[in-house]
């Protein structure tokens, strides 16, 4: 099976490029149909997060050149210095190792399984034999080295990590300070979910919708998760 992989991640690449090089909804698709519109090459899937892109494409030629062109043309300059390339056997270890967390920027983290199996779930129509029977080992390797070890013991997230790391240092992770632990700032968006807060019991660690710019200040460690496309709240209240 002539199996190729190339692509970028968190080791190779800083954020701002893999953040141009994260292919979602019609992107993902045209860019399996243009691997497929290869005459040599017969099967592609792609699997795109935040920390890597990756190509895996079965071609009787080497597709190497497609796969960086077509990198290239969305990151907008030469995509080579940050492209690493596995073939054959060592591309089959390549992916076994990204689903069972050890090439993760954290090493074990589960999320990247799911993500696995997403871009499998994704690229259907561009995979056949060989894509899916590496993709459905990938996902075994997975769940085993997660069951037979303890990988999955520790952080799960870069965000969990800074938590824990807090923890150990006893920063002021909020707005004051907590023997053996921390205090976590959460910070209401608004009266309403103060009040839902509030009545489960996380009085003493909540900020007011209009005290949070001020408040904000003396926080050391600040975790952000938001689905809105507008600037951040760390760029909004830093």
């Amino acid at each position: 099976m002539p199996l190729i992989v190339a692509g970028v991640n968190h080791r190779t690449a800083p954020i701002e490029v893999r953040e141009k090089l994260a292919f979602t909804g019609r992107a993902r698709s045209q860019l399996l149909d243009d691997l497929r519109a290869r005459p040599s090459l017969t099967e592609a899937a792609l699997l795109s997060t935040c920390n890597r892109t990756e190509a895996y494409v079965v071609d009787t030629e080497d597709s190497v050149g497609l796969v960086r062109e077509l990198y290239t043309a969305q990151l907008g300059h030469d995509v080579s210095p940050f492209l690493y390339v596995r073939h054959d056997r060592e591309a089959a270890l390549h992916l076994f190792r990204v689903a069972s967390g050890l090439d993760s920027m954290i090493l074990g983290e589960a999320q990247i399984q799911g993500q696995v199996r997403d871009a499998w779930t994704a690229s259907r129509e561009t995979t056949g034999a060989a894509l899916n029977r590496l993709f459905q080992h990938a996902q075994l390797v997975g769940s085993r080295v997660r069951e037979e070890t303890g990988i999955g013991r520790g952080a799960a997230s870069v965000s969990s990590s800074a938590v824990q790391l807090a923890r150990k240092i006893r920063l002021c992770v909020g707005l004051f300070w907590v023997p053996r632990s921390f205090a976590l700032c959460v910070l209401a968006n608004s009266r309403d979910t103060y009040a839902e807060l509030l009545q489960n019991g996380n009085d003493d660690a909540l900020v007011l919708p209009e005290q949070r710019k001020k408040k904000v200040q003396v926080v050391h460690l600040r975790i952000a998760c938001t689905t809105s496309e507008s600037d951040s709240f760390v760029d909004r209240f830093a």
